[in-house]
């Protein structure tokens, strides 16, 4: 795990700051070694005495082999700062101002822990138990922690067997004989290893021996505002787009931010490129990129005080070229059981269009073109988008789980 010699905040700050516009990695898709020596150096990820920072030879053969960097590395990746593209590592440009900003930062950062297991188990999150129902897990977990700062302090043993006994209660086909202590045991080391990353960002406090656990300060406030359970009800449906039509239905929790919102509306929808958005809601603008105060406001603002049901919202991606508008319906507001709950895309239909397709009418030509089969099928796209389309491109083509997956940053 990562050593606290400086806070998860500073290494991720940091990490972003060294991308800067991008940076090349080997063909297998990792970091050159001379690049992984010096992150090991600079955030002291307690991988030194296998990089050989402090010797005079070489240890390893890749930087693949430097767990504890990887592990950061996957952890920038699901909390969207940066993204692997063409050989090369590169910033998320969209979520830059997180990184400018600590607080921005840790709130993403926590935001990861409760969306995808890959945050906090790293290069162990594909062999793992607590995974299989990781909303019921962190569930188990936070009604075992300690509720009030500088309380009691709770043994780590007694919260990760309440997540074993919550998880195997509801398995379905729970595991048997041997296999059943082996996943016991992976589960007393998942929820540790979740415990130190909440410790890392300033909710919890690990005793020294890491066997009992206390809530800061930060931490009952952050838990006061996560865990109400209630959650909007969306339906988003892209204007001027139809055969088919282009839509989803998304739920996401009353405490989110407007800014938390326009990223989800991005993802659900499947725009990845960050071109600038603005929600246009009870005849107020709030946008990423486009005014200061805009910004600030939808950074600031939590959807408990600006929506409500019946209610009708604009949303428009790509600001400087396409301009794609949406329509965005509250359709209710509803109590939701559990803690820490996600965004989530319960249905949805179509496509979303490619990301140069310069609107509804150049998309429509896109589609016939698509339908096309004669010998110059390719030049037309081409001449459409400016570049060659993946034959794989269905207009059809949409399933929430794919959608869910962009929402935990996986896709």
């Amino acid at each position: 795990m990562i050593t606290a010699k400086l806070s998860a905040v500073d290494k991720l700050q940091r990490l972003v700051q060294w991308v800067g516009d991008g940076q090349p990695l080997t063909t297998n898709g990792h970091l050159r070694l001379a690049d992984a020596r010096y992150l090991v150096e600079t955030l002291h990820t307690g991988d030194e005495e296998f990089a050989g920072t402090h010797q005079h030879h070489q240890r390893v053969r890749s930087s693949a082999d430097l767990w504890n960097l990887q592990d950061l590395l996957g952890w920038a990746k699901t909390a969207r700062l940066v993204k692997v593209e063409h050989r090369r590592l590169l910033p998320v440009k969209k979520n830059a101002h997180q990184a400018e900003d600590p607080q921005r930062l840790r709130n993403a950062l926590l935001k990861s822990l409760q969306t995808s297991p890959k945050a906090y188990l790293g290069r162990y999150h594909f062999l793992s138990y607590f995974h299989e129902d990781a909303d019921l897990g962190h569930q188990a977990m936070w009604e075992n922690c300690p509720t009030e700062a500088g309380g009691d302090p709770v043994p780590v043993a007694e919260i990760a067997g309440a997540v074993w006994y919550a998880l195997i209660e509801h398995d379905d086909d729970p595991p048997q004989g041997a296999h059943l202590k082996d996943c016991q045991h992976l589960v007393q080391r998942d929820v540790t290893y979740l415990l130190a990353r909440y410790a890392d960002l300033g909710v919890l406090c690990l005793s020294q021996d890491k066997k009992t656990v206390t809530l800061t300060e930060f931490g009952a406030t952050w838990a006061a505002e996560q865990f109400n359970p209630h959650a909007f009800e969306l339906r988003i449906a892209l204007d001027g787009v139809t055969h088919p039509k282009v839509w989803r239905r998304l739920h996401v929790p009353d405490h989110w931010t407007v800014d938390d919102l326009g990223r989800a509306l991005e993802d659900v929808m499947g725009w990845h490129e960050g071109r600038g958005r603005l929600l246009s809601i009870a005849g107020r603008t709030y946008a990423d990129q486009w005014e200061w105060q805009a910004q600030c406001e939808a950074r600031a603002v939590t959807l408990d005080r600006v929506l409500e049901a019946g209610q009708r919202l604009r949303f428009v991606y790509d600001l400087e070229e396409a301009e794609w508008r949406h329509t965005v319906s509250v359709e209710r507001r509803f109590p939701q059981p559990g803690l820490l709950f996600p965004a989530r895309c319960v249905d949805g239909a179509g496509n979303c269009p490619p990301e140069d397709c310069d609107g509804p009418d150049s998309y429509a030509r896109l589609k016939l073109a698509l339908a096309d089969t004669g010998p110059d099928r390719g030049e037309k796209i081409s001449y459409i988008l400016g570049y060659d389309l993946d034959d794989d491109f269905d207009p059809e083509a949409f399933t929430t789980t794919a959608a869910n997956a962009r929402l935990r940053g996986e896709g």
